[in-house]
């Protein structure tokens, strides 16, 4: 992970509340460049780095496909898997807010969760 062990602290924190509120089963801060920064994971999955790795990969495609479609970057990305959604959305400065719930969490408190955890998020340091 990249950063200070008491800013990574807080993230963590944010991020528990953020799992915890949108019913989760994790959450992740991450670089554009694929680092992770922060995360708490109610259940084992793939190690942080390999998640954000490919997250970061998969949101610059994204991105890349909506602007040249859009002229602007998506607000979220959405997978739809058959177990779990995982759902990112841009924050300030490149950084990634990864959201993996299970199937029947809805999508709307998701969304509702996701933008109050980045505003929140606003006022910390990355």
């Amino acid at each position: 992970m990249v950063g200070d062990h008491s800013i990574r602290k807080e993230y963590e924190n944010r991020l528990g509340e953020f799992v915890r509120r949108a019913e989760l089963d994790g959450a992740m801060i991450l670089t554009g460049d694929g680092f992770p920064v922060a995360s708490v994971f109610l259940k084992k999955v793939l190690p942080e780095e390999r998640i954000s790795a490919l997250i970061a990969a998969a949101v610059a495609t994204v991105e890349r496909v909506m602007v040249e479609v859009d002229g602007n970057p998506p607000n979220y990305i959405l997978v739809k898997g058959k177990e779990t959604n995982l759902v990112a959305s841009i924050l300030v400065d490149e950084m990634v807010l990864l959201a993996l719930a299970p199937e029947e969490t809805k999508i709307g408190l998701i969304y509702s969760e996701m933008e109050r955890t980045k505003r929140q998020l606003e006022g910390l340091k990355f």
